[in-house]
């Protein structure tokens, strides 16, 4: 009778039958002292752990599948999870990439929320976390696009890394106590709404990363430490606001600035047009403007450094005046900022990061007022992607040799010399048009202009016109690249033109 029984299995296993985890029980304590059991339905759709104690962590990456939860081979037809009074901690990876998940029921004693605990339970449509639970590990929700709300309540002073990233279904998170990690909220393209409670301390990097709907948010008195890009890319984001009695930070039009000012944080990505820096800001900080839809900007003589990134990407903004103050530009300050067409680097500058104007590739003039180019110390492919054969560089006179010499600054075909030194912001309002032209140049700036110089690619002076009247007759000039050098009694501009 036993070989008949033996023989009927291994032909069914023949056959290719196969035998799921349905109607099972296992034991999931994650060591003696606990007792906590797993159970599947017979019709495979509702998981019960129940028991006394904390659940073993897996690894569904681990080749052992030993490693794997007991009903990962049945994953995706779990429905409803029931986690009984009892069980304290849910353990790592405990129902990674149950799809079909629509319901969990949490009991009051969890304390702990593993690494990955759901991870990619996209049918997971809300989730009430019971006010036991005091930390939630890194990835724990991440990808539950089906998410579209959150409450994490008081107890939880701990938030990991990317905890609700990729929850692209999340409208609104309520954080009221917790101490954010790193990118929590990164890439939940839905959130519209964020309650940050104030006991609320610390707000890590890139917590709020590429939440592309999010307006505004107000950041209450608790906060006493904001990471680095917390808001990178958030490119609706208008409005920070900021407690008046947080003793930090505050904000200034929705700008994000440390208590005194003096360092400008963030400026929301989601703002566009002109910006006048406050002339108490000495620092700009690494990303400040990162994304933003700046078009214009004026830095003050109070600036003293600019940071990493600072204005990488403003692919609207098309003039930088980089003010005497200046002594610092940090790595890939202004990286992509292709709009921009003129650059002028005052004398004051002695560093210049890595990168840190790669690919401006609409940067038809650039002006460095430094006598001696080994005065300023450059980064690795500071004018990367820079078109340096049509970019004119502008150097003081008497500096073309040592530029023409000077490693990265030798890279460029047109070194003229003639900057001479004066930056004013009124000189900025220059317009020359039409560019490129045939005929007939029109100039014009609030500044009255005294004199108008053209020269050609190779530093030779073509036409000059004294008393200027608004319009130049370059009809005679031969087509080609032409340096533009417009004298008003506030200073001295170039721009490059081009001659049909």
């Amino acid at each position: 009778m036993k070989n008949l029984i033996f023989s009927g299995f291994l032909a069914l296993m023949m056959c290719g039958a196969t035998f799921t985890a349905q109607g099972q029980t296992w034991d999931i304590s994650a060591t003696s002292a606990d007792h906590v059991t797993a159970t599947l339905s017979d019709d495979g759709k509702t998981l019960t752990i129940s028991g006394t104690g904390a659940m073993r962590d897996y690894l569904v990456a681990a080749t052992d599948i030993s490693f794997h939860p007991p009903w990962f081979s049945v994953r995706g037809g779990i429905t409803f999870l029931i986690i009984e009074q009892g069980v304290t901690t849910i353990g790592n990876e405990a129902f990674y990439n149950c799809s079909g998940l629509t319901s969990v029921t949490l009991p009051n004693l969890v304390t702990t929320i593993g690494s990955k605990a759901f991870y990619q339970c996209i049918g997971l449509t809300s989730i009430t976390i019971p006010s036991s639970v005091s930390s939630i590990a890194d990835y724990a929700f991440q990808y539950c696009s089906g998410l579209t709300s959150v409450t994490i309540p008081n107890s939880v002073t701990l938030i990991g890394k990317s905890t609700f990233g990729y929850c692209t279904g999340l409208t609104s998170a309520a954080i009221l106590n917790s101490i954010t990690n790193n990118s929590t909220f990164e890439y939940c393209g839905g959130l519209t709404s964020v309650t940050i409670g104030s006991s609320v301390t610390s707000i890590g990097d890139l917590t709020f990363s590429r939440c592309s709907n999010l307006k505004s948010l107000t950041i209450p008195n608790s906060v006493t430490s904001i990471g680095v890009d917390v808001f990178d890319n958030c490119s609706s984001l208008t409005t920070i606001n900021v407690d008046a009695g947080n003793p930090n930070y505050s904000s200034d039009n929705g700008v994000l600035f440390d208590k005194n000012k003096t360092t400008l944080i963030c400026y929301p990505a989601g703002k566009n047009g002109a910006y006048v820096i406050p002339s108490s800001v000495s620092s700009i900080a690494d990303y400040a403007f990162r994304f933003s839809g700046l078009t214009s900007l004026t830095i003050p003589n109070s600036v003293i450094s600019i940071g990493d990134w600072s204005f990488g990407a403003c692919t609207g903004l098309t003039s930088v005046t980089i003010p005497n103050s200046v002594t610092q530009i940090g790595a890939e300050a202004f990286d992509y900022c292709s709009g921009l067409t003129s650059l002028s680097i005052s004398a004051s500058v002695s560093s210049i990061g890595d990168y840190a104007f790669d690919y401006c590739s609409g940067l038809t003039s650039i002006t460095c007022l430094n006598d001696d180019p080994e005065n300023v110390t450059l980064g690795n492919g500071v004018f990367l992607g820079v078109h340096n054969n049509t970019c004119a560089l502008n150097v003081p006179i008497g500096s073309v040799s040592a530029y023409q010499a000077a490693l990265q600054w030798k890279d460029f075909t047109h070194i003229i010399g003639n900057a001479t030194g004066i930056i004013n912001a009124d000189i900025r309002t220059l317009k020359i048009f039409p560019n490129p032209t045939k005929d007939e140049l029109c100039i014009s700036t609030e500044s009255l202009i005294n004199r108008v110089e053209i020269y050609n690619a190779d530093g030779k002076m073509q036409m000059q016109e004294n008393n200027f009247t608004g319009k130049m007759n370059v009809s005679s000039l031969a087509k080609g690249l032409y340096i533009v050098k417009v004298y008003t009694v506030q200073g001295v501009e170039t721009v490059k033109i081009i001659k049909n």
